[in-house]
């Protein structure tokens, strides 16, 4: 009996502390119209560990970008993710996915 209790303890614990992490999503507008540059950048950003999914649209230059599981992603982290082409991103929308509400493709409500 005592072990039941200890295992039905642990399993416990363990659901708290899993649910700490989130998957993040970041939408912006991209405004470089090179698409050698976008196509790069995405590139190097898709090999980080901590993102699962990115894409450009070099027809228009929107960004959409999903983590894998995390406690926190931060305005700064999304924009460190550019480098020095951080300057070109505008319209910038950072939510928790599946909780907060994504701008709808293709969004045109950003100056």
């Amino acid at each position: 009996m005592r072990f039941i209790i200890i295992l039905t303890f642990l399993f416990l614990v363990n659901s708290f502390f899993s649910q700490s992490n989130k998957t993040f999503f970041g939408q912006a507008q991209f405004n470089i119209t090179d698409k050698v540059v976008t196509s790069s950048i995405e590139t190097e950003i898709r090999k980080n560990n901590s993102i699962q999914l990115i894409r450009i649209d070099a027809s228009n230059g929107q960004v959409f970008i999903l983590t894998n599981e995390q406690e926190s992603w931060t305005k700064q982290d999304f924009l460190s993710l550019f480098g020095h082409f951080a300057e070109k991103l505008s319209c910038l929308s950072i939510g928790i996915h599946g909780k907060d509400k994504t701008k709808e493709y293709p969004f045109s409500d950003c100056k």
